[in-house]
């Protein structure tokens, strides 16, 4: 359900008991802190999900730039084949894949 569906929903029910004038200030005083509850914690979440990308990342290329030194023994290895090393999996490409019945 969309937020406006559950909105009116919320309305009609609340008018469906009570008057029209009754109605008016729920929807002022209840309804109207709820959805901005509501929006707020949606920025919030968005932000801190944000931040949290962003920490992962850097936590990456702070990783990958402990590697300077390696040139030569990691030369023709990807980033990729440097994980799978490090979890002990051995690299799988696309085709092998595909090609496995």
């Amino acid at each position: 359900m969309k937020g406006l569906d559950i909105y009116k929903a919320k309305v009609g029910a609340y008018r469906a008991n009570h008057t029209e004038e009754e109605t008016k200030k729920h929807v002022e005083d209840v309804l109207r802190a709820e959805w901005q509850d509501a929006v707020y914690g949606i920025a919030k979440n968005y932000q801190e999900s944000v931040a949290t990308v962003a920490g992962d990342a850097a936590a990456v290329k702070k990783y990958y730039m402990t590697q300077k030194g390696r040139e030569k023994e990691l030369k023709g290895k990807t980033k990729a084949r440097h994980s799978e090393r490090d979890l002990g999996r051995a690299p799988k490409t696309h085709r092998q894949a595909r090609a496995t019945p």
